[in-house]
């Protein structure tokens, strides 16, 4: 049986730079109430972008990573809780090829799938007119990379 094969590649999203510790030191853990809300918590994670997934095309040989793509904390604070979030589509050898930002108030970026014709991403702001009807977004990554 052959060893794994690891490779190391820094794939970063080109709407944030950085994904920042929410405390540096550890400790500071032990000293909270797990049983009570922790304000400053949540307005740290609903306002540092972060990714969120990872989506496997195998007709295409493309890899598809999410990324949530986060309100300011004064946004947040203000009750703007919404993410965008982007597509950041890599080939089979982990290179980055391009990046796409969707609106979080129009798109669902939970709710993905890849098929035949591409990435299907959920439109929630048709949903919300008719919950009869789940409706879908296909993007089709296509060469030359259009966004």
């Amino acid at each position: 049986m052959k060893g794994l094969k690891f490779e190391i590649k820094k794939i970063g999203s080109d709407y944030f730079k950085e994904i920042p510790y929410f405390k540096e030191n550890s400790n500071y853990f032990l000293s909270i109430n797990p049983n009570e809300r922790n304000l400053e918590e949540d307005y740290f994670s609903l306002s540092n972008s972060d990714f969120a997934g990872l989506l496997v095309d195998e007709q295409r040989e493309m890899l598809y990573r999410i990324a949530y793509l986060r309100p300011s904390l004064e946004e947040v604070q203000r009750g703007d809780r919404i993410p965008d979030f982007s597509v950041i589509v890599l080939d089979k050898n982990l290179n980055k090829l391009t990046e796409k930002r969707f609106d979080g108030k129009i798109f669902d970026c939970e709710m993905i799938f890849v098929s035949d014709e591409g990435l299907n991403i959920f439109r929630k702001d048709l949903y919300l007119k008719d919950e009869n009807f789940m409706s879908f977004e296909v993007w089709s990554v296509e060469r030359p990379f259009k966004n």
